[in-house]
């Protein structure tokens, strides 16, 4: 997984407990949890963190046995990285690498494989093609216009500013926008399934339920887990990759270009306000068609639809801090975020539309 649990800790009980000593403290945040809970705590802490690990590496091992490329693709995503105990930081072990090549060899028209292969490899850089795999998801998915901005990125990359024009034109004739953020969920949950997390002591669970008191995280041993899923999950997520489209579509915060190059650019980016996957990439999509129908009759409702965004993100954020409730850090891969934040809101009581007198703070209404 992404990260420890003795690292997770650390960093959430010195900050919380200690005044936020790790962010001014030559001393590490281990070195910080050690003061805080003591020598016998900490080892115990320790040791389940180094069973934790086991049972995660025994477990990828498993999944990789059985072969198929759904199980050798969910193992490469799942295995532990960056963990004081297992490999350095950046690096696999060669047979995580050999299990995403088994998985590509297996299953080439496998949408979500492909779509990581380009935008995010999880192996080491030489064993992924970024342009076979962008080859193949044009043609697996040539209906996305996610897969087209990925190949707009790509031209922009290389210097190929005409093939890039071209392939934004393809973005906006595509049919939907689709980011795999939903399969990659429902891949992470499954390949998560049944992997043993070791019980921990009756002093341990007293500590950490006195941790989730002052933080509001949940430390008991399902929502760790469900936490390093998230985490997983959000890795990938945050790949949106805005730039090149809204360089494409803005010049000094203004539209750009002629009619044709503004009617591609609301095409483009109304459907990522229709099905960006997250708060950023919704948010951000309708922003964009705010801006670019600022002076078209239907202007209005984008304008309406950015101050619904912007209340349901404010009162998400004063929900979820310092940290959403433990149900959340479930619901993100299995649901969706936007469908897990309105589900915080609605049980929260709060509407999913503002008072019609709610005015977003200035800087978000762009002032």
């Amino acid at each position: 997984m992404e990260r420890t649990f003795l690292r997770l800790l650390a960093i959430i009980g010195a900050v919380a407990v200690a005044g936020n000593v790790a962010a001014t403290s030559p001393t590490s945040p281990d070195d910080e949890l050690r003061t805080i809970l003591g020598p016998s705590l900490t080892a115990e802490i320790e040791a389940w963190d180094s069973a934790f690990l086991v049972s995660q590496q025994d477990h990828v091992a498993a999944l990789a046995k059985r072969g198929d490329a759904r199980s050798l693709l969910g193992a490469v995503l799942v295995y532990p990285r960056w963990s004081r105990l297992g490999p350095p930081a950046g690096s696999l072990p060669p047979e995580v690498s050999e299990w995403f090549v088994r998985a590509r060899e297996a299953a080439p028209d496998d949408a979500l494989l492909a779509w990581l292969e380009a935008t995010n490899c999880p192996v080491a850089d030489d064993v992924c093609d970024r342009a076979a795999a962008l080859d193949r998801l044009q043609r697996i998915d040539p209906d996305n216009a996610a897969v087209w901005r990925e190949r707009m990125r790509d031209a922009n990359d290389r210097g190929d500013p005409s093939r890039a024009d071209e392939h934004f034109r393809q973005a906006a004739q595509a049919e939907r926008y689709d980011n795999y953020l939903r399969p990659l969920g429902k891949l992470l949950v499954e390949s998560t399934d049944g992997l043993a997390v070791p019980a921990m002591s009756d002093e341990l669970v007293t500590t950490l339920e006195a941790f989730t008191a002052v933080t509001g995280f949940p430390l008991d041993p399902q929502s760790i887990l469900d936490s390093q899923i998230l985490m997983l999950w959000n890795q990938h997520a945050a790949i949106a990759a805005f730039l090149p489209s809204s360089n494409h579509c803005l010049e000094n915060s203004q539209p750009r270009g002629d009619a044709a190059r503004q009617a591609d650019c609301r095409a483009v980016f109304s459907k990522i306000a229709k099905n960006g996957g997250t708060l950023l990439t919704r948010n951000s999509g309708v922003a964009f068609m705010a801006l670019f129908t600022a002076a078209r009759p239907e202007g209005q409702r984008w304008r309406e639809r950015k101050r619904q965004n912007q209340w349901q993100q404010d009162s998400y954020i004063a929900l979820a801090w310092p940290t959403p409730p433990a149900a959340y850090f479930r619901r993100v891969p299995r649901i969706g975020e936007l469908a897990a934040v309105e589900m915080l809101l609605e049980e929260a009581g709060v509407p999913l539309e503002p008072p019609d007198d709610w005015v977003p703070e200035p800087l978000y209404r762009g002032e």
